[in-house]
């Protein structure tokens, strides 16, 4: 026996009762016997200090006046007996800090111990505690009471406080096993005066019951229920009725938790709930730092559940208010990584939960990221549930997923309302309620439908506020769908039902983006099953509508005032627009209306309109913009606003009314009628309108201004001549300013003949300007079928031999076109008076260097002396000979140099005078040949224009204005502006000395650039087509390289060799969406424009849409400049100083000798690929590897001090090769992370080859074939499929497929000719022929698609087609014997597909073969032996840079079959089962797989030999008609094929230690065929047959056709 003092140490905490029991209390042989003494009533109360005091007969009353318990010995306790404390505050149990007391609890089948603590007589309170300053293991205890009820009977509260502290807690220290310091009880029963504390541990067992009115209040440990391997010990029920609060610990390990109806558990601690089978409460509430555990096996049932815990573990939870995670406790919601588990019912994985009606279930995280795991077996974050929502769901905070959500059923109206920060489900579907996606909120799915079935009246109903994305489609309603300021994203096609009987608007006040948009109303087409008062009208009303692909309808179409659509294309019946379609810098690619298309009031910017009719009116108090690159319609009628075409066309086969048209850029217009009487039509210099039918002016002649080219008839002008003077009448008039272009009258010389006066030209042009004799007639004539009438104006000097004196053309310098003048030679004399017309070329007189110019053309045609001039002069020292010289412009002169030829210097008689303009092949050269000047230093030509058509050569370029879209090379160029729009500009040095513009295309290519302080824009952001090229060998200097065009183009391209002489950044550098800049001192200008093909640019936001490459280390420290690389570049500041800034799915490529010494060594003598002072990086940038990369590699990519921060991305600058296949993060030390594979980036390669290119890539080395394998898997986009294709490029070209279906195209005919197969064109026995001779012919087709056959575990196939023709004869004896040969060639080629879709192969064949065939009664047989050779040419094109891998080789083919069949007669036909065997033996010889670097890879076969054995049964009926025998014929085939149905073969990379064994699949197992024939035998002994066959098995489809003529003697 031990005994215990009072407090000599704390009670024992047991925390595994099972273990205490069965280690230690079953050997603990105690008997504690506690004496007391009972004082008189009016005496102090007597201290009862044992057990069985207190139980004792005459034991004093423990109501705190006749006896106070003070238990503090240790002792056991036997027996049925029961404590009772009725009153006072003072009683206590182990409260002591004298000794080492312990109560223990005997238990066998007939002894308990209970405790009542009630407020019968006052307030009573026991307190159990122990030795908290002992350091002793053994401190006070208390267990196992049987019962223990606190506040049950009496109206005054009574209190248990429960102290009991483990040791290993005070002490701070692990848990001890052995050490019972705490309380426990079977049951614990609290009643509605009852109050229970517990800061130490307590263990209830079995049972614990809180009654209305009652509390437990736990900051200690409370375990219930936690034996469970004690059979029967586990409690069946934890019911509170009242209060539970704990910021403590609590593990329910019982089956079931019932918070009553006025109950309420409020847990800020941790709540443990391990085994429990069921919770059922009414209010269960966690707070902020709460955790919460439950296992698998756990459902809560409740009706208001707030779980806001930083772990919660839930199985299901079914309740009518279900909030996870909540913002009462200071809006933390769940914890940063919390998972919540409501699988909501015990569902299978994809069943469906259905929140109930009037169940409301809130989703509130706060700011934490949360996922909702509907299903405990899933990882967190997936979705294994669906819900139904025929009740209620919120997402009032945080982050959450959620699988395919169904708002509402038939009978039941749901509501899902996402008021939180963001919602994600793979689906969402409303069929019946309301859907709200509140302001600032967000909804991502993977598909949308919004009542689909309805039309009319519709049962769901959807609003948006904020943000909705969707993955995939979307199906919405016109009637249920509002789009309230929130933003719609569809990433597939957005359909939205409308009425099908009435007006459909698609309301929307936000922003709606999809990849189309599909506008389902009214069928206009099936209008006429409706009244005609209901318009087949769909209107688009409001907000904005962002369109990748096509808007498409039905109907009618309109869009309302404040809509703007933007899309690639547009369809309807009739479109009527009143809002804005497209933009200037985001054009609409079509608008094809099938009736009618409008403007009224609204702006419409396209490429091309296609309409029965085009018209714009003034509505709304707008007017109508219309800009369009085409317009093709039948009628076009303009009654308001303004309408551009730009660099298209406008074609409008009837009438054309405008009222404000400019015809602008190289637009091209055909109208039939125009009428400009009440507007204008302005065509613009480079455009040009032809007018077929009429043409109306209005009153005062200027509604046509052209600047360009007008062309017309005489008809349509009304122009005619009057026969006695010569003079001419024009109806349709034009003022003199509107004519600044050309005027073409296309069929000029049926009214004015062949030849015109001057004289003429002056009064033809008076006509056309209504008469008026002063006429400034600032334009050109162009008279079709006219030349000029120059007279008597040649000259007779030997040099000037047929030119004309320059007195002669005045008059002329109108007209143009294909007249005479366009190929004169004129005589300027001494050239100082100033030329102008429209001429061949100009000479002048000996000595004369240059020739003034006004306004004049030259095409560099002329007389034989001077012609490939456009200026000469009479050679000083022959006067036979002509040198070339050259012009000089004045203030307002212009020089057009057309056609093509020579022309010495260009000068201008001040600085920033004249214009030239080239739109032919222009020379600038001295009199040596050599090049010369366009301007000086000193006198700049005011601007130099070339013409998309035209090219100019010259030495040094000086002008205020570079404007070409041609090309231009000179050693230098030095201008104040540049425009280059296409065409490419090449010089040794550019000094650009204001912004050059770089686009629509165009290169400018130069060894130096130099501009100083101005920018260099490199495509145009915001232009359509405006893509451009810049590489320089050496940038001395610029304010800002800006490299930034559009998408949906091919990418802008800048690269330089060198800065200002170093690798010192020279310039900012902008480099913005679809576009590169590289950095590489190696560069050329292929490589440079290769990078397009290695750095796949897009707009995915998953992907990188701009890339810095850099292939030589580049400095940006202390240079004051910085670079920006991102997508988003235009919307973002200049870049930083000594700064590389990644910005929205910007990308650096590190390749060259960059990312080579960049490999970190022991030495630590790399060389950082980029020196910088910081590097800012958004999350979606990446670093791109772009070389030899290397497996547990580490790469210096910054220099270690660089100052490297994040957008708030906590996973690191990320590190891949372009491939993928590579991937690391960048550290703060500049330094990649060891380079680590990704298997999943190269999920085309089969396991055998991967493994052999792992082995190849660590091997090392630089032969041919590893090289590849390193740009591969560096380089390769295709997941490793040119690999593959390498490994397999026989087997993937059908080297053995092709094969084996030749020698079947051999077998096949031969079978046909002895009966004996399935292909049956020829099916007449041997015994039926004629004894004697036969010669045949067959041509042949076959198609053989293969797609599913396995190459090492992968799906690959070939799919072949051949073409050839056999030839054979054969002979029948008397005894039925036939015997024969055949020789057939054909043709054929094969496409892989699947795994080896780049593969193809052309191949030819010939054959050889010879069959015997015998029959004896119903019975006969047949043989043949055949053999093939296939002659391949196999090749596949690759994207790394190697052209074409190509081989050839030979394939050699054996086979040997024989056949049996027996005869049976019937009444209606003759059926002939068969079966034989065939051996066939496939040989191929060895290949080289060469490229445009060499032969990379061998590959030798092994042979395949196949055993088949087909069965089958023919059908065959003879019809005889006159002298003709029909057979109609019908076979069925099946076989099996065995031996080898995979070629084997090596593959050997050219360098690699080893081969790999491959294997692939060239024919299935079983294959079955039908075959349908038909032949006519006439008794002349001609025959001709057809007949077609399939053949198909799990994975081949193969048809053949077969023809046959045959003639027997």
């Amino acid at each position: 026996m031990i005994k215990l003092t009072r407090g000599a140490l704390t009670m024992l905490l047991a925390q595994y009762r099972g273990i205490l029991k069965n280690a230690w209390i079953k050997n603990f042989a105690v008997v504690a016997v506690l004496a007391t003494t009972v004082t008189a009533a009016n005496a102090d109360p007597v201290e009862v200090e044992t057990w069985q005091d207190a139980v004792a007969p005459g034991a004093p009353a423990l109501d705190g006046v006749n006896g106070v318990l003070d238990i503090q010995k240790s002792g056991e306790i036997k027996g049925g007996q029961q404590i009772t404390i009725t009153g006072g505050t003072g009683h206590k149990i182990g409260a002591s800090d004298q000794g080492e007391d312990i109560l223990i609890v005997s238990k066998n089948e007939n002894s308990y111990a209970n405790l009542s603590i009630n407020g019968t007589d006052s307030e009573a309170k026991l307190t159990i505690d122990n030795n908290k300053t002992q350091n002793s293991v053994k401190t006070t205890g208390i267990w196992e009471l049987n019962k223990v009820q606190v506040g049950v009977e009496g109206e005054k509260t009574a209190t248990l406080e429960v102290n009991t502290t483990p040791s290993w807690i005070t002490k701070n220290e692990e848990f001890v096993e052995d050490v019972p310091d705490f309380t426990e009880v079977d049951f614990l029963e609290i009643g509605a005066k009852g109050v229970v504390t517990n800061s130490g541990e307590l263990d209830v067992d079995d049972k614990l019951t809180i009654a209305d009115g009652g509390s437990l209040t736990n900051t200690g440990y409370i375990w219930a229920g936690r034996d469970s391997d004690t059979p029967g010990s586990l409690g069946t029920e934890i019911e509170v009725n009242g209060t539970l609060t704990s910021e403590g610990t609590i593990f329910f390990n019982s089956k079931q938790l019932t918070v009553g109806e006025r109950g309420s558990v409020n847990v800020k601690g941790t709540l443990g709930l391990d085994d429990l089978d069921s919770v059922n409460v009414n209010t269960l509430t966690t707070g902020e730092d709460a955790k919460i555990t439950l296992t698998d096996k756990t459902d809560v049932l409740a009706n208001t559940l707030v779980l806001d815990a930083a772990n919660t573990n839930v199985k299901s939870v079914t309740a009518a208010n279900l909030t996870l995670g909540s913002t009462e406790y200071d809006n933390s919601g769940l914890g940063a990584d919390a998972t919540v588990t409501t699988k909501l019912e015990a569902y299978a994985k994809d069943a469906t939960y259905q929140i109930k009606n009037g169940e409301t279930i809130t989703l509130d995280a706060g700011d934490k990221n949360i996922a909702i795991v509907i299903d405990n077996e899933s990882k967190k974050g997936s979705v294994e549930s669906n819900l139904d929502v025929a009740g209620t769901l919120k997402v009032q905070a945080g982050d959450w997923t959620a699988k395919n959500i169904t708002v509402g059923d038939d009978t039941n109206a749901g509501t899902l309302t996402v008021g939180g920060k963001s919602l994600t489900a793979d689906g969402l579907t409303v069929t019946n309620g309301t859907a709200t996606v509140e302001s600032n909120a967000a909804l991502a799915l993977k598909t949308l439908q919004v009542d689909p079935k309805a039309t009319t009246n519709p049962k769901g109903i959807f609003e948006n506020k904020g943000t909705i994305k969707v993955a995939e489609n979307a199906v919405i309603s016109t009637s249920n769908f509002d789009n309230s300021k929130g933003t719609l994203d569809v990433g597939g096609d957005l359909t939205v039902n409308g009425k099908t009987d009435a007006e459909s608007v698609l309301y929307n006040a936000g922003t709606i983006s999809a990849n189309s948009l599909t506008l389902k109303g009214m069928d206009y087409d099936e209008k006429k099953s409706v009244e005609e008062n209901d318009p087949a009208l769909f209107q688009v009303a409001d907000g904005k509508f962002n369109i990748k692909g096509a808007v498409t309808t039905k109907s009618d179409l309109q869009i309302l005032a404040d809509a703007t659509v933007n899309a690639n294309s547009i369809e309807g019946h009739t479109i009527d627009i009143y809002g804005k379609v497209g933009s200037e810098s985001n054009h609409v690619a079509s608008i094809t209306a099938t009736d009618e298309f409008t403007v009224r009031g609204g702006s419409v910017f396209a490429d091309s309109i296609s309409a029965n009719s085009v018209e714009l009116d003034y509505s709304y108090g707008r007017n109508s913009i219309l800009n369009v690159g085409n317009v093709s319609t039948k009628n076009f009628n303009q009654k308001a606003g303004k309408v551009t075409v730009t660099d298209g066309s406008f074609k409008v086969t009837d009438k054309a009314t405008v009222k404000d048209l400019t015809l602008a850029g190289k637009t091209e217009a055909n109208v039939g009628s125009l009428d400009a009487s009440n507007g204008s039509v302005v065509i613009g210099e480079n455009a040009s309108l032809t007018v077929k039918d009429s043409l109306t002016n209005n009153a005062d002649k200027t509604g046509i201004t052209v600047n360009g080219t007008l062309a017309t008839t005489s008809d349509v002008l009304g122009l005619t001549k009057t026969d006695t003077d010569d003079a001419f009448s024009v109806t349709n008039t034009f003022a003199d300013s509107s004519l600044n272009g050309v005027l073409k009258i296309t069929n000029a010389s049926e009214v004015i003949g062949d030849k015109i006066t001057a004289d003429n030209l002056a009064l033809l042009k008076n006509a056309i300007s209504d008469g008026d004799e002063k006429a400034n007639f600032k334009g050109k004539l162009e008279l079709t079928g006219v030349q000029a009438d120059i007279g008597e104006g040649a000259t007779t000097d030997d040099a000037k031999k047929n030119s004309y004196t320059q007195d002669a053309v005045i008059g002329f310098e109108s007209l143009v076109g294909d007249v005479s003048l366009s190929d004169a030679t004129v005589d300027v004399k001494d050239g100082q008076t100033e030329v102008s017309g429209y001429y061949g070329n100009l000479i002048a007189d000996k000595d004369t260097t240059s020739i003034k110019i006004q306004d004049a053309t030259l095409k560099g045609t002329g007389s034989e002396a001077t012609k490939g001039n456009y200026i000469s002069a009479v050679d000083s020292n022959d006067d036979n000979k002509v040198v070339v010289a050259g012009a000089q412009l004045g203030k307002s002169s212009s020089l057009t140099l057309a056609g093509k030829g020579n022309i010495g210097s260009i000068t201008a008689d001040g600085d920033g005078k004249g214009t030239l303009a080239v739109t032919g092949d222009a020379n600038v050269v001295a009199t040596d040949g050599a090049a010369a000047d366009i301007g000086t230093a000193a006198a700049n030509i005011a601007q130099v224009k070339v013409t998309v058509t035209g090219s100019l050569n010259a030495k040094d370029i000086f002008t205020k204005a570079l404007e070409t879209s041609g090309d231009v090379i000179a050693d230098k160029i030095q201008t104040a502006k540049a425009e280059i729009t296409a065409g490419i500009v090449k010089v040794k040095e550019a000094v650009l000395a204001g912004e050059t513009a770089i686009k629509g295309g165009a290169s400018l290519v130069a060894e130096k650039v130099d501009a100083l302080t101005h920018n260099i824009l490199v495509g145009q952001e915001g232009e359509a087509g405006s893509t451009g090229y810049f590489f320089a060998k050496k940038l001395a200097s610029a304010g800002k390289l800006v490299v930034d065009p559009e998408f949906n183009q091919g990418a802008a391209i800048a690269g330089v060799n060198a800065f200002n002489g170093d690798n010192k950044l020279s310039s900012d550098i902008v480099v913005g969406k679809n576009a590169i800049f590289a950095y590489d001192e190696s560069l050329t200008e292929d490589q440079l424009k290769d990078l397009t093909s290695k750095y796949k640019l897009s707009d995915d936001d998953t992907g990188y849409g701009s890339a810095l490459v850099v292939n030589s280390a580049i400095d940006l420290q202390g240079t004051n400049k910085g670079i920006y690389v991102g997508k988003d570049a235009s919307s973002s500041p200049a870049p930083k100083a000594n700064t590389l800034t990644l910005g929205q799915n910007g990308a650096v490529g590190i390749g060259g000798s960059a990312l080579e010494n960049a490999k970190v060594n022991e030495a630590g003598t790399q060389v950082a690929a980029i020196n910088v002072g910081m590097v800012k990086y958004a999350d979606s940038s990446k670093i791109l590897l772009d070389c030899s990369v290397q497996k547990g590699e580490r790469y210096q990519i910054f220099n270690d001090d660089a100052n490297i921060t994040s957008g708030g991305s906590t996973e690191g600058l990320q590190v891949k090769s372009l491939s993928n296949y590579y991937t690391g993060t960048i550290g703060t030390d500049g330094k990649t992370s060891a380079i680590e594979t990704n298997d999943l980036a190269f999920n085309q390669l089969t396991t055998p080859v991967k493994s052999y290119m792992e082995e190849a890539l660590a091997q090392g080395g630089n032969d041919a074939g590893i090289k590849f394998l390193r740009k591969a898997v560096a380089d390769s986009l295709d997941g490793g499929r040119e690999i593959e294709t390498v490994a397999r490029l026989g087997a993937f070209g059908g080297l053995y497929n092709a094969a084996f279906n030749v020698n079947k195209s051999s077998t096949e005919v031969i079978a046909a000719r002895t009966s004996m197969g399935n292909h049956g064109v020829q099916q007449v026995a041997s015994n039926n022929d004629a004894v004697g001779g036969a010669v045949w012919l067959s041509p042949i087709y076959k198609n053989v698609k293969a797609d599913s056959l396995e190459s090492n575990g992968k799906e690959s196939g070939s799919d072949v087609k051949l073409t050839g023709i056999a030839l054979g004869a054969d002979v029948t004896t008397s005894n039925n014997l036939r015997l024969g040969a055949m020789f057939n060639l054909g043709s054929g080629d094969t496409d892989g597909n699947k795994l080896g879709k780049l593969a193809e192969n052309d191949f030819d064949y010939f054959g050889l073969g010879a069959y015997a065939g015998y029959s004896f009664g119903n019975f006969a047989i047949a043989s043949d032996v055949t053999y093939s050779q296939v002659d391949n040419d196999l090749s596949a094109t690759s994207s790394l840079g190697y052209g074409k891998f190509n081989s050839s080789v030979d394939t050699n083919v054996f086979s040997l079959g024989i056949t049996a069949k027996y005869t049976f007669d019937t009444n209606f036909a003759t059926i002939t089962p068969h079966a034989g065997i065939r051996y066939t033996s496939l040989d191929a010889d060895s290949l080289d797989v060469k490229s445009a670097n060499g032969v990379i890879a061998k590959t030798s076969y092994d042979k395949a030999n196949v055993v088949s054995f087909p069965v089958g049964v023919t059908f065959t009926k003879d019809i005889k008609v006159n002298a003709w025998k029909l057979q109609p014929t019908f076979d069925v085939t099946l076989t099996a094929n065995t031996g080898d149905t995979k070629a084997e073969y090596d593959t050997y990379f050219v360098g690699a230690d080893s081969k790999v064994k491959l294997e692939s699949e060239f024919t299935d197992s079983v294959t079955y065929g039908l075959t349908a024939g038909f032949e006519a035998q006439h008794e002349s002994g001609v025959a001709l047959g057809l007949g077609v066959n399939y053949e198909g098995s799990s994975n081949t489809n193969s048809y053949g056709v077969s023809g046959n003529v045959r003639y027997s003697f």
